[in-house]
């Protein structure tokens, strides 16, 4: 009976961290892409479930079934939100790629996009490409995992509620993709309207 309780809780503790985890992995820049096969992503997000459990020792107390659905929508949700959050700002840089190309008129020129293997204009790959390319060379992809393991003493596993105010937050930040788009667009825009 006292096995049976260690392994439910070692269950449930690596459950609600794997499920920040795997949310990071699905929706983050380089991580969420098809670049990566999906059993090397389980893998990783495995890995980093691994890495993760022992670090944290206080883990909420979960009474029954609704309540750790609860929590794990919740956990589901923060790892949403930090992997889009990042990815908003590509998809802006994207967008500045559509904007100059359509400027410039090679809108009609199309390449095949290696993140999401669907036909974007030219220069949106460029862009999104060499932003990419910046991001590996500078170790974000390694300060994104670090804000991963973070989140954890800022919201610790249970602590996190989807609510109206976190959903507009995001709303935001998801608007906040078109200006930066824009602003990056801005330079070649004004050449090409003088």
């Amino acid at each position: 009976m006292q096995l049976q309780a260690v392994l439910l809780h070692t269950v449930d503790k690596a459950s609600l961290i794997g499920a920040r985890v795997s949310m990071l992995m699905a929706f983050a820049p380089f991580f969420g892409g098809t670049a990566i096969p999906l059993p090397v992503k389980a893998g990783l997000t495995v890995a980093l479930t691994a890495v993760l459990y022992p670090v944290f020792k206080s883990f909420p107390n979960v009474p029954d079934v609704a309540s750790w659905l609860e929590i794990l929508l919740g956990e589901a949700a923060v790892g949403l939100v930090i992997g889009l959050v990042m990815n908003f700002v590509f998809e802006g840089i994207e967008l500045a790629g559509a904007v100059v190309g359509f400027q410039m008129g090679f809108s009609l020129e199309t390449a095949i996009d290696p993140t999401t293997q669907a036909a974007s204009p030219v220069l949106s790959v460029f862009y999104q490409t060499m932003a990419l390319l910046f991001f590996l060379q500078l170790g974000m992809h390694r300060w994104m995992l670090l804000a991963l393991a973070r989140s954890y003493s800022y919201l610790p596993v249970g602590t996190a509620r989807l609510g109206t105010a976190g959903m507009g937050a995001l709303m935001h930040a998801s608007g906040s993709m078109f200006l930066i788009g824009i602003e990056m667009a801005a330079p070649i825009m004004l050449v090409t309207f003088l």
